[in-house]
Order: structure tokens, then sequence, then C-alpha cells
């Protein structure tokens, strides 16, 4: 059971990746008019926000998951693989998010309108 959350998890955390950095792939071709536009801003932000989440979040409790199967059940361990965990979702979250910042911006040649970055 424990194996399947964290191949869940970890599954999570890299759908959360591939959107961060294939914004294309989650916008159509020709939503926005320009990258300037209100709507292209606001789908940039919501790309990052649901994206870092669910980077974050998967890779926190997947972490926890596999921290879980140490066989000590003390209080203070509990705590202390809670914070190791929250501490590698926070490195992973941040670790994708360089990584989406060192990609060149996007330029459309389309006529039909603007690929989201």
């Amino acid at each position: 059971m424990v194996l399947i959350q964290i191949v869940m998890f970890a599954g999570s955390a890299a759908l959360g990746r591939w959107m961060q950095l294939r914004p294309e792939k989650v916008f159509p071709r020709g939503t926005f008019i320009s990258a300037a536009s209100w709507g292209a801003r606001l789908g940039r932000a919501q790309i990052t926000l649901v994206g870092t989440v669910a980077v974050l979040g998967g890779a926190t409790f997947g972490l926890r998951a596999l921290l879980g199967m140490i066989p000590f059940h003390s209080t203070i361990v509990e705590v202390v693989m809670w914070i190791i965990a929250f501490a590698g979702g926070i490195l992973a979250a941040v670790f994708v998010r360089k990584e989406v910042l060192a990609l060149p911006p996007p330029r459309s040649t389309d006529p039909n309108g603007w690929w989201p970055s």
C-alpha cells in the first residue's frame, strides 16, 4: 500500500513539473491574443500556482510515505519525519521553479494567437 502511495504522490509531483515546463500543452493554441493580455497573465499565474502546489504536495507526501516505512512510532520521530518531508517538498518546488525560470521565453509565430509561457 505504501508503494502505491509513493508512486501516486511522485506522479502528482511529476505532473506539476510537466505543467510548469510545458504550459502550451495545458492551454490550447490561440487561447490568448498576446503575452501581455490579462487572460495570459492569469493563465500563467494559475499554472504557476497549481503546478507548484502539485510539486510541493507530491514531494512532501511522497517523502512522508517513504519515511513512514521506518518502524519507529513515537511522536518526536513523526514530527521530525514531517519536517524532513516538508523541507524536501519545498526544495523540490524551488528547484522546479528555478528550472522553469531558466527556460527562454517562447516566441509565437502563429497568426492565430499566442502560446502561453
